[in-house]
């Protein structure tokens, strides 16, 4: 469809250069709906992917510090007090390391 605009020397060469850009689906960087079906599919595999991987990290680091947690509570239970509290302060240290090393 054509809508006819007045011009000093053709009258159809503006309409129809309208016409032909918005009847057929020409290439260009902008899209009105968004991303193509395929795109779609693909961005969601991606995204889908990404969320795996961060869950399985903060699953692999509560699980490993659950682990030294327990860890630290069987060895503090069998020490005597000053030996406690130096225990427990190289396991913290040790723990902020591991847990540093596992998150990068």
């Amino acid at each position: 469809m054509t809508v006819k605009v007045l011009t000093p020397d053709d009258p159809d060469i503006f309409s129809e250069a309208v016409a032909l850009a918005t009847s057929y689906d020409l290439p260009n960087n902008t899209r009105a709906l968004g991303l193509w079906p395929q795109e779609k599919e693909e961005a969601s595999k991606l995204s889908r992917r990404q969320r795996s991987y961060v869950y399985s990290k903060a699953e692999s680091i509560l699980s490993n510090a659950d682990t030294l947690f327990l860890l630290k509570l069987t060895l503090i239970s069998k020490l005597s007090l000053i030996s406690k509290l130096t225990l427990i302060s190289k396991l913290s240290l040790i723990t902020k390391l591991t847990l540093n090393s596992k998150l990068t």
